[in-house]
């Protein structure tokens, strides 16, 4: 296992360090030296080998997240890293969480990667002048980002000389006890990539706005057990170009994405729930002594486990895009905070590979 030194990037926030407009990480966090926050593995690639493709897995942390009773057991995570690459393609990412030990984390021990993020800060998001470029996102249904549609598109995000990435992860925690994680990131990549192969744009496609009001968190509508929210308005493309692979995210209660092309349904991203233990959520036995062979009965709680994905597409300069999301609380019960229902989120993230002829992975139509 290689330890990777960040000191040529800004700093990397770990204990007892802080750089100016860089969010500091708790100083409970284990991650108290900076050559120990960061460590990679390499993995065997699984597309484009004959391009001498390669695969790495990072691990950031471990991170401390705090006992439900403070902060409700969340904890948010902000600092630079560097890119998995330079002057290459990312056509695979996926995002993950363990133990220090290398075991599985998820809700069924209590632990939650309810969001990260990885952003270019060279360069501008699509649909917000204000914000920095979306690399990839996931939520705790961990899906992956197949850009390369299991190798089948030669596609992938440029990472060119200089990028700076930065880092974001909202942890929970549903003990009454902290807990010790580590967030990992699986990249594969093409280096050197050749002139066949396409860049993509990032697209950003969000129910809270092309620059979200509340950071993409909405408030439950009150009174509502079964709503839908809609992006207005939607977003218009300045740009042309084919879609290689959406992907969606919505919190639990959630049913259905849709994304809409010029107000029609061009992708429809449906939510699974519990397909393997880790999003079964064993609820402790409840005192039902006075029902007939209830008596020490628990409930078992499922979560969204994954969110259907979309291929193939095109984007047309001047197009209109937009989504929106179908929640239903009486078939699937949402989140709690403090007593009340948590803000729910309604996502897309859709990559279009540009059409430009020369050099396409440099985006010189785009940049």
């Amino acid at each position: 296992m290689k330890t990777t030194s960040v000191y040529s990037l800004m700093g990397l926030m770990c204990a007892g360090t802080r750089a100016s407009g860089v969010a500091p990480i708790p100083s409970a966090s284990p991650c108290s030296s900076i050559d120990h926050c960061i460590s990679t593995t390499p993995l065997t690639p699984r597309f484009f080998t004959n391009y001498s493709s390669q695969r790495l897995q990072f691990r950031y942390g471990p991170f401390t997240i705090p006992p439900l009773d403070v902060s409700n057991g969340m904890v948010d995570y902000n600092f630079p890293i560097p890119p998995p690459c330079t002057d290459c393609l990312i056509t695979y990412a996926q995002a993950g969480m363990e133990y220090p030990n290398g075991s599985y984390a998820n809700a069924n021990t209590s632990t939650w990667l309810h969001h990260a993020v990885i952003s270019n800060l060279n360069r501008t998001d699509a649909t917000c002048e204000r914000a920095h470029e979306p690399v990839f996102a996931s939520g705790n249904e961990r899906s992956a980002a197949d850009i390369c549609v299991d190798g089948t598109e030669k596609a992938g995000y440029y990472i060119a000389e200089g990028d700076q990435f930065w880092f974001t992860a909202e942890l929970m925690n549903a003990l009454n006890a902290p807990q010790n994680v580590v967030v990992t990131f699986d990249w594969e990549y093409v280096p050197s990539p050749p002139s066949d192969f396409m860049g993509v744009i990032p697209v950003w496609l969000d129910v809270d706005g092309g620059c979200p009001a509340h950071g993409s968190e909405v408030p439950v509508p009150a009174n509502q057990t079964a709503f839908q929210l809609g992006m207005d308005p939607p977003w218009t493309a300045p740009f042309e170009g084919d879609i290689v692979w959406i992907g969606s995210h919505l919190h639990d209660g959630g049913e259905a994405l849709s994304i809409f092309r010029n107000m029609n349904i061009m992708c429809y991203s449906v939510a699974v729930y519990g397909e393997i233990p880790g999003y079964i959520d064993p609820m402790p036995p409840m005192n039902m002594s006075g029902v007939e062979g209830m008596d020490g009965m628990g409930m078992d709680v499922v979560h969204i486990s994954s969110m259907g994905a979309c291929e193939g597409g095109r984007v047309e300069v001047g197009d209109q895009w937009s989504v929106g999301a179908a929640y239903n609380f009486t078939a699937h019960p949402g989140m709690m905070e403090g007593g009340k229902p948590a803000p729910v989120m309604g996502i897309s993230l859709m990559y279009v590979a540009t059409t430009a002829k020369s050099k396409p992975w440099v985006l010189e139509n785009y940049e």
